[in-house]
């Protein structure tokens, strides 16, 4: 039952409930993502798909977008390594969590202040980055940057209030309750 009018949301699921469907959907997700950074990762490194870079043909057809395509280009296997660590780390939180260890919801903690941090950072300066785009050419480009700037700035808010909510289930008391005690891996032998 809930507790309060205001706190309906958080108790439709019980905290036993929300640590099965939110551990398995974040293995089930992160997993795959794993693979593909690791996988895309690994292929950039050993220069299979090279990323070549004509930074003249960026400043000229891109405008003051060319610099970012170009830092994108040339740090793509960086970023493919830091989506692989992301990744597997939210791998590992989700089979501690499903474990009901507290050190998993703590690390699905931190990954959802990052998350979090990142749509709100994405979303603000999503207008910014948009705006650059009246240097390239094209009729259309107007509707274009409105439409981009609706989805972006929609997607932002929408994982704003996702991670923000998810951080509320993790850390409330029935949840909380469920990874207390389990946190300290303690071995104990039987004589």
């Amino acid at each position: 039952m809930p507790n309060n009018k205001g706190d309906v949301m958080n108790n439709t699921l019980g905290g036993k409930a929300f640590i099965d469907i939110f551990g398995r959907f974040i293995v089930l997700i992160a997993g795959p993502m794993a693979m593909v950074a690791l996988f895309q990762m690994v292929i950039l490194l050993m220069g299979v798909v090279p990323v070549v870079v004509d930074e003249r043909m960026l400043s000229t057809q891109y405008g003051r977008m060319g610099g970012m395509i170009l830092f994108v280009a040339t740090n793509i296997a960086a970023i493919s390594g830091a989506f692989f660590l992301v990744s597997t780390a939210s791998i590992i939180g989700g089979i501690g969590l499903l474990k009901r260890r507290e050190w998993g919801r703590k690390v699905l903690i931190v990954l959802l202040w990052l998350g979090l941090s990142w749509s709100i950072v994405a979303t603000v300066s999503t207008p910014i980055v948009i705006s650059h785009l009246w240097d390239m050419g094209g009729e259309q480009k107007g509707v274009l940057i409105i439409g981009m700037s609706i989805v972006a700035i929609g997607t932002g808010v929408t994982g704003s209030l996702v991670c923000g909510w998810l951080l509320r289930r993790l850390k409330s008391e029935d949840v909380k309750s469920e990874c207390e005690g389990t946190g300290r891996d303690v071995i104990t032998h039987v004589a």
